[in-house]
């Protein structure tokens, strides 16, 4: 009977990686809703860069995104047995980080709510990822936080994903990616297919980082964004943009032909001009003021002139008040 050789030990291999903080452009705009996570004064901000665990290189640098001005941004060098490290263990990292540099936060609190910031930050992932890659058509302009808020006494913190702006990007070829990757619920529906939860979960995180990889190699602004929509994500500067495309997109107006719109605009004035050839006369009552008063149109141009651009002086039809009330 032969006793087999027993294996020589292996020692783990020791991969080295670094985590800074970097400080992001506070742009100018309102500080309200979302857009507090630009306020440095009565809150601190602190967004987590996710790596990719397949395609990292030798050397991993991973950052944290925060307006703090009194944060330490010099990199720390940490020793990981991992050779892939997960995105769990990427958030564990840099939580601890946030924990060695911040003096406001005692040592017991840190230890109570360690797993459950962490928890939060993972579904934070998660629930981006399904307002991002949400089916084509529906809910397109809805809008999901990449954040969420932690209190401690008077102090207040936010904690989120970093995702940049994608003002200038090129998304179009990650419009249809999860749709690709049979994720749609209407293929759920139509057909059965055993859920793998972890496997879900996984692919979620990797298309939400490869979807911030485009954006940082083809975009413009490295802002954080406080919210995605299903295609896009803004930043305070370049949300404006995109409010003028919503509400262009859902005004139905904006949507009507030259043709369209000109027979629009004759079919008021012919109401207009119906009004006051018949002498309407509108009787209005404010419950809120106590006050009634009489509205009729008037003519108020009789001559036609025009400025050089083609415009009239004033208006040609106007309102005259009259039989003003107060009730008690």
């Amino acid at each position: 009977m032969s006793l087999s050789r027993p294996l020589p030990f292996l020692p783990p291999t020791r991969r080295e990686f670094s985590i800074s903080a970097v400080k992001f452009q506070v742009p100018p705009g309102t500080r309200s809703g979302h857009n507090q996570i630009y306020e440095s004064k009565r809150s601190k901000s602190y967004f987590f860069e996710l790596v990719h665990p397949d395609k990292c290189t030798n050397y991993i640098h991973l950052k944290i995104h925060t307006n703090d001005h009194h944060m330490d941004r010099s990199p720390i060098k940490y020793v990981s047995t991992c050779h892939k490290p997960n995105y769990k263990y990427q958030i564990n990292k840099m939580l601890t980080h946030f924990f060695t540099l911040q003096k406001v936060i005692p040592r017991s609190i840190q230890n109570k709510f360690f797993t459950f910031l962490s928890s939060k930050l993972l579904d934070r992932v998660k629930i981006v990822a399904s307002r991002i890659f949400t089916l084509l058509g529906h809910h397109r302009f809805r809008t999901t936080k990449t954040f969420f808020r932690f209190t401690y006494k008077k102090f207040r913190f936010n904690f989120g994903i970093y995702l940049p702006c994608s003002y200038g990007s090129n998304l179009s070829a990650y419009k249809h990616t999860y749709l690709a990757l049979y994720r749609s619920k209407g293929l759920e529906k139509s057909c059965y297919r055993p859920r793998d939860k972890k496997n879900d979960d996984k692919m979620d995180r990797n298309l939400v980082t490869e979807w911030k990889n485009v954006i940082i190699a083809t975009g413009k602004c490295r802002i954080p964004s406080p919210v995605v929509y299903r295609n896009f994500c803004s930043c305070v500067i370049h949300e404006p943009r995109y409010n003028r495309a919503i509400t262009n997109f859902r005004n139905p107006m904006s949507h009507e032909s030259h043709d369209q719109k000109r027979l629009r605009l004759l079919a008021n004035q012919k109401n207009i001009n119906d009004d006051h050839s018949s002498a309407t006369q509108k009787d209005v009552f404010s419950l809120r003021l106590g006050t009634s008063y009489r509205t009729t149109k008037t003519f108020t141009d009789s001559t036609w002139l025009r400025h050089t651009n083609r415009c009239l002086k004033r208006p040609i039809y106007g309102k005259l008040f009259s039989d003003y009330k107060i009730h008690d």
